[in-house]
């Protein structure tokens, strides 16, 4: 599960493309 890594290095919003890279 590492979609719960990456919200921790990108809590802003889902609508940021920065969470999909």
């Amino acid at each position: 599960i590492g979609l719960e890594k990456q919200d921790a290095l990108y809590p802003q919003e889902p609508e940021e493309p920065t969470k999909e890279l």
